[in-house]
Order: C-alpha cells, then structure tokens, then sequence
C-alpha cells in the first residue's frame, strides 16, 4: 500500500499515515541568515544560517521560511534562499 499522496494545495508530498511532511531543500545566499522564533522582521534572533548552507524547508508563507533550528521551529527570510530540490 502507497501510504505517500500529493497535497495539491501547497504542494507538498504528505505521508498519509504519520501525516509527517516532507520538506524541499534550499541553499542560503546571503552571508548569514538569522534565524528568527516567529515569521516576522522584529522577531527575537535564536540563530544564524551560514551562506551556502543547505535547509530543509517546511512550508513558506508571507515571505518566510519555516525551517528547524536546533530542534525548534525557526522562520528565515526566503528573499535568501533558493530551491535546490
């Protein structure tokens, strides 16, 4: 039994029995990247993504990324990124 299905509303692969999704990798551009606890500009910084580190990104909305950064959920600006596969 095929357990993978194609959500075609954001269009991303979702295992149908874990519900887990998958993520599309992203390669950072900038020099560094922070990393911010919520997807806004004036959120609190937990980190920094070096430039052409690769990222597994879960979903993007309102021009942010949300990616995991030492366990935790952690939104970097996508205008940095680019879809790699």
């Amino acid at each position: 039994v095929n357990d993978w299905t194609f959500k075609s509303t954001d269009h991303r692969a979702v295992n149908t029995t874990t519900k887990i999704p998958t993520t599309t990798r992203y390669k950072c551009t900038a020099n560094t990247i922070e990393c911010g606890k919520e997807p806004n500009s004036s959120s609190q910084i937990i980190g920094t993504i070096q430039s052409n580190a690769i990222v597994d990104v879960y979903d993007i909305s309102d021009g942010f990324a949300r990616i995991k950064y030492k366990n935790q959920d952690a939104y970097i600006s996508k205008k940095y990124i680019i879809k790699i596969y």
